[in-house]
């Protein structure tokens, strides 16, 4: 089965066709990489999938259900560009109201968990403004994994989110 099943995908902004006529499948476990010129509709691309913004035209279905599914929506995370975390508060602080916003139970337990899974269990305690890139790039991929089982999508450009860095956060 394909986790992300896009077939003509447009999107407009007034006289901008940001993404035009899109068809493309990424199967359920790969690992997909967007790579386009700036302004080519990667991020929007991405926005669409997760409902963030809506679609002109086209259909997008993630696990063969519409992506607008609750039920679909309620497994999958988000992190396009960067993480939006208080500077002065801590990572775990951070997390908590990541974890409330979400409406999260075992709160505690589920930050555990992510911060584990991104090897960021021993940075809780830091300050975000204190954080490395690479630090600040792990948070926001605990950020998406946060009470999901399923999927996450990512952005990292040039964030410092490497491959090596990636790679590590699948092995426990």
């Amino acid at each position: 089965m394909n986790a992300i099943e896009i077939r003509n995908l447009t999107k407009t902004f007034r006289e901008k066709r940001a993404v035009d006529g899109l068809t493309m499948s990424v199967p359920e476990g790969a690992i997909y990489g967007f790579i386009g010129e700036n302004g080519s509709g990667k991020s929007t691309t991405e926005k669409l999938i997760c409902g963030l913004i809506r679609p002109s035209g086209g259909e997008i279905k993630l696990w063969g259900k519409d992506h607008r599914d609750q039920g679909v929506r309620s497994q999958i995370g988000v992190l396009i560009e960067a993480p939006g975390c208080f500077p002065n508060y801590t990572v775990w602080n951070n997390m908590k109201l990541q974890a409330a916003n979400l409406g999260l139970k075992n709160e505690d337990e589920e930050i555990r968990r992510v911060l584990h899974l991104v090897r960021m269990d021993g940075a809780a305690s830091n300050k975000f403004k204190n954080c490395s890139l690479g630090m600040k790039q792990r948070i926001g991929i605990a950020f998406a994994l946060l009470g999901t089982l399923s999927s996450s999508f990512s952005t990292s450009r040039s964030t410092g989110w490497t491959p090596t860095a990636c790679a590590s956060c699948g092995r426990s």
